[in-house]
């Protein structure tokens, strides 16, 4: 058996500083959900929302 071939170290990055990054968004205050993503969301958190709401009738 031969031995497995050795990986190559990673290269590291010089990264300049240039100060604090700003993060900003243009989103609006209350975001839209669509039908889709209401029921990605349930589905997901199903149980989650049984515990704190109760099952639905």
């Amino acid at each position: 058996m031969r031995a497995p071939p050795q990986r190559a170290a990673p290269c590291a990055r010089v990264v300049k500083d240039s100060g604090p990054i700003v993060v900003t968004d243009d989103w609006p205050e209350r975001v839209p959900i669509g039908d889709a993503e209401l029921r990605a969301i349930e589905g997901h958190l199903r149980k989650e929302l049984d515990d704190l709401f109760g099952p639905l009738p």
